[in-house]
């Protein structure tokens, strides 16, 4: 049998406890089947193309368009991020790269492209150690790759570069999925993602802690604060009032939520 030069692979081995993998089940308890839905497109579409797949703006974009009404680019996003940080997908590799890859994947990639005439890997992707074979080349990022576009000229201004690396960071709590847990939206979406993209992700990360609580003490959307004053008045330090008057820390809050269970 002749080998192929292609670089995709036509299939990939499906691990039948794909479903049963701690993290894909907390994408579904966060996302639903949306999240496993997107995962699996997510490994079709990287093995189509080998090893990684350049994630940005655009990629996202064509992923919505092609999945469903059901699935907007914010959603595919979020979903992306929460796979990062769940380490299906590498994380440096994403922030450094704008790729997303894993080790469970190279290595597959690897093990199915054993006749493969030549495979091309490039040296600062690789998350596993490259076996000794002679089909094997291992290439460098220092000339004209681009993960994301071919045909882009690699010679960009230090400025851009820069300003790709921290537009690819991983948010720890998106502004979308603020949006949806306060469960009160008022106010100007893209004014309040310029504020929400001010604030400091451990600030953050109070406000993903803290919102369950507020919620709980203020289950009336109603008598709840509009995002902005939530925001602006960092709302997410105050206590919360619970219905017999008492103050309580989200601290108290939560041991008591303990004891109760």
């Amino acid at each position: 049998m002749a080998r192929t030069n292609k670089t995709g692979i036509d299939y990939f081995s499906f691990d039948v406890d794909f479903f049963n993998d701690d993290k894909i089940q907390l994408i579904e308890a966060e996302f639903g089947t949306k999240g496993s839905i997107i995962a699996i497109r997510l490994l079709c579409k990287i093995y189509n193309n080998g090893y990684y797949y350049g994630w940005g703006e655009d990629q996202c974009l064509l992923f919505a368009k092609n999945s469903g009404a059901e699935f907007t680019p914010e959603i595919i996003q979020n979903i992306v991020n929460g796979l990062i940080r769940r380490s299906f997908f590498d994380a440096g590799c994403y922030n450094k790269y704008n790729i997303l890859t894993s080790a469970g994947i190279q290595r597959r990639y690897l093990d199915a492209t054993f006749r493969y005439k030549e495979v091309k890997l490039i040296e600062e992707y690789l998350l596993i150690e490259c076996p000794s074979r002679d089909n094997v080349n291992i290439i460098s990022l220092n000339v004209n790759i681009n993960p994301i576009n071919d045909d882009i000229n690699s010679q960009r201004k230090g400025k851009e570069i820069e300003k790709e690396k921290i537009s690819s960071k991983i948010d720890v709590y998106p502004f979308g999925e603020f949006w949806n847990d306060y469960d009160k939206k008022r106010g100007s979406k893209e004014k309040l993602t310029k504020k929400w993209n001010k604030i400091s992700d451990s600030e953050k990360l109070k406000i993903k802690e803290y919102i369950p609580l507020y919620k709980k003490a203020q289950p009336d959307k109603v008598f709840r604060k509009d995002p902005e004053t939530f925001l602006n008045n960092k709302s997410w330090n105050d206590e919360i009032i619970i219905k017999n008057g008492k103050e309580k820390s989200i601290a108290t809050e939560k041991a008591t939520s303990i004891v109760d269970i």
